[in-house]
């Protein structure tokens, strides 16, 4: 028969307490000199990626074609962003970033141009007053004018317990927060265009829905009767920033007449339409009917980020921002330098 153990005296325990309290206070000491080094480390190659575009900036470093020195400096500037985020994470500086800064990888936009070191701080982007136009899909549509009452039915979607109006909403009001740190002027508006909207940008933001719960995807369009030659290209751009970041299959092949012939683009039939030389695409960002693009679309930073990006790379493209606001992952730099080549005399 064995022997039961001795209870511990108080004495005992309390030595054992500290003990325990001594190694446990070891192993955060431990762990805190892991982080300093990684801190370190990473601080020595965000110095290195600075110094190497910067090295490329000023044209010390020759040899390289400039597509190749461009592609060579996007993947420079993108560990640099990334070190920076993982900088961030552990907390290397007080309150980590201030609100409103941002990781920036000038481009400027000349083709022979190319990527410079990350600059931590906001500013405007814009070469001139640049607006953009969001309209909310079905937003107010009770309200719509004598000439779309029609419309005045067609209140949206909905799936899984999310509105299309909802949804559409609040994608605008981030993509809105997003653009606006780069000087960009952003408006809001419903389902009905006002007269004589100026702009230099327009997107119609809706999620689909289906009584196929296996359909999914995304796809946008412009209107078919030609209204000006930077409605495709705005689209093509738009597309496929959008695909890459969201990870959503491309459901072009279920684009609808509606689509096609969207009545806000319809200049020819409405007066609450938009003008024909201002670039606009509608936009169906998933579809709030399937189970996989639901959680996407619940995650609304995630559809507005990749729109944001997709208006960026366009108004770059177009000339109109001074530099892209930071790497673009889903456009290479020979793609945009190949862009900027064919608009450029």
């Amino acid at each position: 028969m064995q022997k039961r153990p001795k209870p511990l005296s108080h004495v005992e325990l309390r030595y054992l307490d500290i003990d325990i309290k001594r190694r446990q206070l070891a192993k955060v000491k431990e762990r805190a000199k892991k982080r300093r080094r990684r801190r370190a480390f990473a601080l020595i190659l965000l110095l290195g990626s600075f110094l190497l575009g910067l090295s490329f900036q000023t044209g010390r470093l020759k040899g390289l074609s400039p597509s190749l020195k461009a592609i060579s400096l996007n993947a420079i500037s993108t560990q640099a962003t990334l070190l920076w985020q993982n900088l961030s994470s552990m907390a290397l500086f007080k309150n980590t970033q201030p609100e409103n800064s941002e990781i920036v990888a000038i481009s400027q936009a000349s083709p022979s141009s190319s990527l410079a070191a990350p600059l931590l701080s906001k500013q405007s982007l814009v070469l001139r007053e640049v607006k953009v136009v969001l309209q909310v899909g079905h937003l107010d549509a009770d309200k719509h004018p004598d000439e779309l009452a029609k419309l005045r039915i067609s209140t949206g979607g909905e799936g899984y317990g999310l509105s299309e109006v909802r949804v559409n909403q609040e994608v605008a009001k981030i993509v809105q927060r997003q653009l606006e740190r780069y000087g960009i002027t952003v408006e809001i508006i419903p389902a009905t265009v006002p007269l004589n909207l100026e702009a230099d940008l327009f997107i119609s933001l809706h999620a689909d829905s289906t009584t196929d719960p296996r359909r999914r995807g995304y796809k946008s369009a412009h209107f078919q009767v030609t209204r000006n030659e930077k409605d495709a290209l705005f689209k093509e751009i738009m597309d496929e920033v959008y695909l890459k970041a969201s990870g959503l299959p491309d459901d072009s092949a279920n684009i609808s007449g509606d689509m096609n012939f969207y009545y806000a683009f319809n200049t020819q039939r409405y007066l609450h339409s938009l003008a024909r030389d201002i670039p606009a695409i509608i936009m169906e960002m998933g579809y709030l009917s399937n189970s996989q693009d639901v959680v996407f679309l619940k995650d609304t930073k995630r559809p507005a980020s990749a729109i944001s990006e997709g208006i960026l790379s366009f108004l770059y493209q177009q000339n109109l921002l001074s530099h892209l606001p930071y790497p673009m992952p889903y456009l290479t730099a020979s793609s945009i330098l190949e862009a900027n080549s064919q608009a450029s005399p």
